[in-house]
């Protein structure tokens, strides 16, 4: 059998959990469903049927039989971070759902997590005759530890992790500057040729249209970066901090009090699913999916804390395009008081994202 070994560093706290939501546990179950999700990314788009079949032959399926790698933990030295501790109090913006505002303790967590810092040996075994397919896996494996992170809000910064080492297999060290680390997900993006891939995918995945920056924040301190990114991400979609979106505010406002039908969807939903809004004195109005089923959009701007080599933390955010909703679904606006739910087109572009990379201070644009 062949063998992969991966040690693996944690940047920023990650919130997972198993079977008891009360405590902080690191799970292989968890790790291979990551690892499916960023080879779905890194793959050519193609059709469902083709896509799952391809994907279950490796993972495993119903219909295919057990996957072609086994994988394990091998060494855990993962530390708790426990529930109620103080955070800085911007990280209650991207951590919402996991840290929130106590009176007169300011941001705390308010679920268990492991701890930035933390570290554990993931390792892979692939079974007889599988080991050609070993590059698609560290494909995924890259992409995890470049793009994403695990656990909740991982699309927010959280739980993002970078490989420290690997045996058994070539894999990019730790970059030395921000620019060593654009140079090194241009190179990635190269090889998996993301440029050729047109056309908005149904899927998230990888293509040139496609968006990624890397921010340099000059700091060593996980709870400054996502401060940093989480003030500038507020700033930028605040209607009353910015005449930006003042027609999002006004679309809204006027289906709320006076009825008017609105005929578009918010541009800031383009951010993902639910987006609410509230008026004065007590008028909610909530822009979500058009049923239960599909009543979330997740976003498709994912947010990556990256260490480089001294030490210091640089941010990847990365826009990765996809259909908004499935075909013919539309966006859902309210209901208001006595005004009933509307249905309008979803975004027909990811602008407002785009826009909010563009201003990022010294971010350097990764070319696809």
């Amino acid at each position: 059998m062949n063998k992969l070994s991966v040690d693996l560093k944690f940047v920023s706290p990650a919130f997972v959990g198993g079977a008891d939501q009360e405590k902080a546990e690191l799970r292989v179950a968890s790790i291979r469903g990551l690892l499916r999700f960023w080879w779905r990314a890194a793959q050519p788009p193609m059709r469902p049927v083709e896509l799952r079949e391809k994907e279950n032959k490796l993972f495993g399926g119903t219909d295919t039989g057990q996957s072609k790698f086994l994988a394990r933990i091998i060494a855990d030295e993962t530390r708790p971070l426990p529930t109620g501790t103080r955070v800085n109090n911007s990280i209650g913006y991207l951590g919402y759902g996991i840290a929130g505002y106590k009176r007169g303790q300011g941001v705390q967590t308010d679920r268990n997590a492991l701890d930035a810092g933390g570290r554990y040996t993931l390792q892979l075994v692939f079974k007889k005759g599988a080991a050609e397919r070993k590059d698609e896996l560290l494909d995924a494996l890259w992409c995890l530890t470049h793009l994403g992170g695990m656990g909740s809000r991982s699309r927010r910064g959280f739980g993002s992790m970078v490989v420290t080492g690997v045996d058994g297999a070539d894999f990019p060290g730790l970059p030395r500057s921000p620019e060593d680390l654009k140079e090194q997900i241009e190179e990635k993006f190269r090889s998996l040729r993301i440029g050729e891939r047109g056309g908005l995918p149904d899927y998230t995945v990888l293509s040139r249209q496609t968006a990624v920056t890397v921010w340099p924040l000059r700091t060593n301190s996980w709870e400054q970066v996502l401060q940093k990114v989480g003030d500038r991400l507020n700033g930028y979609r605040s209607a009353q901090r910015t005449e930006r979106f003042h027609d999002d505010r006004d679309l809204i406002r006027d289906y709320a009090y006076r009825g008017k039908q609105p005929t578009r969807a918010p541009r800031r939903a383009a951010f993902g699913l639910p987006h609410n809004y509230f008026f004065k004195p007590n008028t909610k109005v909530a822009v979500s999916g058009p049923n239960r089923e599909h009543d979330r959009r997740a976003s498709p701007l994912f947010i990556h804390l990256h260490e480089l080599a001294g030490g210091e933390l640089a941010a990847v955010l990365s826009l990765i395009q996809a259909r908004f909703l499935p075909k013919r679904e539309q966006v859902k606006i309210g209901p208001a008081g006595r005004h009933s739910p509307q249905y309008v087109p979803p975004p027909h572009d990811f602008e407002p994202i785009r826009g909010f990379l563009s201003e990022l201070p010294d971010a350097l644009e990764v070319r696809i």
